[in-house]
């Protein structure tokens, strides 16, 4: 299933409750991983929405459901977000911000 929405908030809490109802009724996984999974998915597709694309830009989700035990999500915005960075420059953030993190746990708000 592929669905493409406007980069908005207003979609999001569909999308949870799409995500956590094919889980529940088309797969065989406990109630406890159907959380996680909404939870990873809400959190990929909010990230797309608020950092990926610009307002009335198109975020896409693709939902793959194969014999009941595998489920794929794929979400894909289109780049055009106010921050523009690089995988490269991504990677040096998170491995700068593990570094501070480790050394002093309380140092650092800028990463959950």
């Amino acid at each position: 299933m592929k669905i493409s929405i406007p980069a908005s908030m207003t979609f999001s809490s569909i999308l949870r409750d799409l995500i956590g109802s094919l889980i529940q009724n088309d797969t065989k996984f406990s109630s406890k991983w159907k959380h996680r999974i909404q939870l990873m998915a809400d959190e990929l597709i909010n990230n797309a929405i608020e950092h990926g694309s610009s307002p009335g830009n198109l975020v896409k989700i693709t939902l793959t459901l194969a014999n009941n035990s595998d489920f794929d999500v794929m979400i894909e915005d289109t780049g055009t977000g106010k921050k523009q960075i690089n995988a490269e420059e991504l990677m040096n953030f998170a491995k700068t911000n593990r570094e501070v993190m480790t050394a002093n746990p309380l140092s650092n708000k800028t990463i959950r």
